[in-house]
């Protein structure tokens, strides 16, 4: 009998101590950020002058020949993500300890207008499934977060050449990206 009373304590207290280190685990485990913040739309107090939306399939074909020249990777997957998120999926080949090693990274970047120019930031880089930290990358990722930045930023700079607008806000949907402009 006493070995059994033991026995019902030792259950109580041990999933007691399992419950307490899942609680302590939760905020530390990466439960899809992106899904999460894809439900909080993006507000625009201000009415835009004009509005343009590009399909997300017109979007990639118009990324694909520029990540292909970059030399990042030959054949990469762009995904459009609420709130104003771009990812970009695709194999790429580095060296690690003179290896060459194939991996399937997913780059998650986010997308915002600042002082009419558009900002790209490393929100989380995934290598074969699993989350890795940006930090980690950093001498890798910023070269081509800078160029993709500023390869945008030109693009809607020349675009807009003469037209007296200028960008006031870039919103992401899974489907469509919107471009707002106002007059100077």
């Amino acid at each position: 009998m006493k070995s059994l009373a033991l026995g019902c304590v030792s259950i109580v207290i041990g999933a007691f101590i399992g419950a307490v280190l899942v609680l302590l685990a939760v905020p530390f485990l990466d439960f899809g950020v992106v899904n999460k913040a894809s439900a909080n739309p993006v507000i625009i107090t201000d009415r835009p002058d004009l509005s343009i939306s590009a399909s997300a399939a017109y979007v990639n074909t118009q990324i694909q020949p520029a990540i292909r020249s970059s030399g990042i990777a030959k054949q990469a997957t762009i995904t459009l993500a609420a709130p104003n998120y771009v990812i970009i999926a695709a194999p790429v080949s580095i060296k690690v300890l003179g290896q060459s090693l194939q991996l399937n990274a997913t780059t998650t970047m986010g997308l915002k207008v600042q002082n009419g120019r558009a900002l790209l930031t490393i929100e989380k880089v995934d290598a074969n499934g699993m989350s890795v930290p940006a930090e980690l990358l950093v001498s890798y990722l910023e070269p081509l977060r800078a160029q993709g930045e500023d390869q945008l930023n030109r693009l809607v700079q020349r675009s807009l050449q003469g037209t007296g607008l200028r960008l006031a806000n870039l919103r992401v949907a899974p489907e469509a990206i919107t471009i707002d402009l106002s007059s100077r």
